[in-house]
This record gives structure tokens, C-alpha cells and sequence, in this order.
């Protein structure tokens, strides 16, 4: 119990919105809401600041890695190699239920094979990013150990500005960051993450109520940036709509200093907060496997393009949540098989082994 107390539940809370944000941003996208409505019509722009409420998601789940992670010493394998193993029970099991259920699914070598190894198709790019971002997290914290809080934040600063303040503007990739879809993006989240619980030690804070102002100002900003350039230039430019955008980051900073000041009081949601946060992982692999992203989820929610306003967040909360609720039960089932298995025992054994040729302590 003593445990759970120490541990700060608002970063439990800001992991969750995170993954009901990814949750969000797929069933608009691939759930064929977005591109079933025009710009003209007035559930489309509803629709795109709910998309880009959720784009902050990504940044926020990569910034909390940094800021619970930025003061350790040693890291270990076992936490990859049990990413794998959870990865490896998902493609698994999934592809043994699609053969039962929807055998045409899964009917040729080639769907097995993309469906047992899904990131050869590219899929999870979050997960094959966080590998290397993994690997190279003892180094970067070393150097935000090495340096005063000052020094840490001029080079955040400049980071900022020239990968994400000029080629938003610009509208131009200059350094191939993939607009957010890359490990060199994570990196640098990780590293403002580990920036945010460097600057706990100054004694200067920005409020609660400043920060929830600014936050919805930077999502305002984005969305006037992309109605500005289809009434201007007559069409939708993604300008200013990506996890790169300055706007977008400074909101997902804004929304993390929020989140880790909450329910540090209460108690007695803790354990609810904890089983829903140590599941957002599971939640992930389950709904953006291959099989499910492609055949479950694509175009399944384009029949709430013409809903009446009021009726949006209310659909929309219930498809999210019960994906989220769906992928936390199967990370109860999960977490069981592997302990039956003794599977967490072995990835435990085998990052020991790993570890002894991978980390040094820095």
C-alpha cells in the first residue's frame, strides 16, 4: 500500500489520457470519420479539435518516459524483452482468432506472416521507435545529470526551435523527423520530459489555472492555423497538425505539468488509476495490431459524420473507453498467462544475461 502512496497518480492519469488521446486519434482517422466530412460542413471542424485535442497524445507518453525515467542510474533488457514477449501473446493470439473467426482474413502465407510480424509492415512504429530510444536513455540521462537546469533548458530551447517552431512554419521537413513519427522525435520528448523533472527543483511554478488556459490556447491557435489555410487557400493543409507543431508541444508540456499535480490525495482511486495506466501498453498492442486496425477498425465509425453535436462526445467517449476497457482486460489475461507460464520469470533471466554486454553504469 505504502507503494502505491509514493507513486504520483497524476502521471497515472496523464498516461491514460494519452492513450485514450492515440485511441482517439485512430478512430477518427482509420475509423473513417475525418475524411467522410468537409470542411464545410460544421461536425468537421467539431471532429478536427477533438483530433487535435489527441495530438498531444504521443508527445505526452514519450515526455512521461523522460520525466520517470531522467534520474535512473540502470536500466535493464527485461523491460524490452517483456514489450516483446506482450508484443509476440497479441500477434499470436490474434492471429489464431482471426483464423478461427475470419479464416479469408488470414487465408494466404503472406497475411500470416504480416500478422505474426506486423512491424515488417510497418506497423507499432511506436513500439520499434521506443527500442532505440530505450537504449540510448542512460546516456541522455547522464547528460541531464551532467549539466545545471539552465544549461538543459537553452538547448531544449534551441531543439525546439529548429525542429519543431521552423519546420512547422515552414511547413517543410528539414530534418527528417518524419512530422513526429520517429525515434530522433522521441528522443527529444524524452529529453523535455527529463527537462520538466530537472525544473522541479527550481522554486518557481506556473499555476494550474494559467496552465489549463494556455493549453487550450496552443489547441485554438492550431485549429484557427488550419481553418486559416482552407478559407484562405481553399484547401484543408494539415498546417500546424502534427506532433512536431510548436503549439502541440507546448500543449502537451502544459497538459503534463497539469496532469502530475492530480489525485496525489485520493487514495482511494489509486488502484484504479494504476490497473489502467500499467495497461495503456497492452491497450495499444491490442488495437493497432494489423488485423485489427485493418479489418475491425477501418471506416467502422463513419456513420457519426452526421450526428447532432451534442451526440459526439457522447459516441465518441463510448467507443474510446470501450476499446481502452477491452484492452485492459486483456492485459489482466495477459499479465496471468504470463505468470502461469513463468514468462516473466524468463524475460527477467535473459535481461540479466543482455544487460551484461548492453548497459554500463553511467
Amino acid at each position: 500500500m505504502e507503494r502505491i502512496l509514493q507513486r504520483n497518480q497524476g502521471l497515472d492519469f496523464a498516461r491514460i489520457i494519452a492513450m485514450l488521446g492515440i485511441i482517439t486519434l485512430h478512430v477518427l482517422g482509420q475509423g473513417g470519420v475525418l475524411k467522410n466530412l468537409h470542411e464545410s460542413e460544421t461536425n468537421y471542424w467539431i471532429y478536427w479539435f477533438i483530433e487535435i485535442v489527441a495530438y498531444c497524445s504521443v508527445n505526452v507518453f514519450a515526455m512521461l518516459s523522460g520525466y520517470l525515467n531522467c534520474e535512473k542510474c540502470k536500466f535493464s533488457s527485461s523491460r524490452i524483452l517483456e514489450l516483446i514477449c506482450s508484443l509476440m501473446f497479441y500477434t499470436i493470439g490474434i492471429t489464431i482468432i482471426f483464423y478461427c473467426f475470419y479464416r479469408e482474413k488470414v487465408s494466404s502465407i503472406k497475411d500470416v506472416i504480416k500478422s505474426l510480424f506486423p512491424m515488417l509492415a510497418g506497423r507499432y512504429w511506436y513500439i520499434t521507435c521506443f527500442i532505440l530510444v530505450y537504449y540510448t536513455m542512460p546516456f541522455i540521462n547522464y547528460f541531464i545529470k551532467q549539466l545545471s537546469y539552465e544549461q538543459c533548458k537553452k538547448i531544449g530551447v534551441i531543439m525546439f526551435v529548429l525542429v519543431s517552431v521552423v519546420p512547422s512554419f515552414a511547413h517543410t521537413d528539414f530534418f527528417a523527423v518524419n512530422f513526429g513519427y520517429s525515434a530522433m522525435w522521441l528522443i527529444l520528448c524524452y529529453y523535455w520530459g527529463g527537462i520538466i523533472k530537472k525544473r522541479e527543483n527550481e522554486k518557481y511554478d506556473i499555476s494550474n489555472s494559467r496552465c489549463l488556459f494556455l493549453y487550450f490556447l496552443c489547441l485554438i491557435i492550431v485549429l484557427l492555423a488550419r481553418m486559416t489555410t482552407f478559407f484562405v487557400f481553399g484547401r484543408g493543409l494539415n498546417y500546424m497538425c502534427s506532433y512536431t507543431s510548436p503549439f502541440i508541444v507546448m500543449a502537451s508540456v502544459l497538459l503534463l505539468l497539469l496532469a502530475k499535480n492530480l489525485f496525489n490525495k485520493h487514495s482511494k482511486i489509486n488502484k484504479v488509476l494504476m490497473l489502467f495506466s500499467n495497461a495503456a501498453f497492452d491497450v495499444y498492442l491490442l488495437h493497432c495490431h494489423i488485423l485489427v486496425y485493418d479489418v475491425l477498425l477501418v471506416d467502422r465509425f463513419s456513420s457519426f459524420c452526421n450526428v447532432k453535436i451534442y451526440l459526439i462526445p457522447i459516441l465518441l467517449g463510448l467507443v474510446i473507453v470501450s476499446i481502452y476497457i477491452v484492452g485492459t482486460i486483456t492485459y489482466i489475461i495477459r499479465k496471468q498467462v504470463f505468470k502461469i507460464l513463468k514468462i516473466d520469470l524468463i524475460y527477467k533471466l535473459a535481461g540479466k544475461l543482455v544487460d551484461k554486454y548492453l548497459f554500463v553504469e553511467l
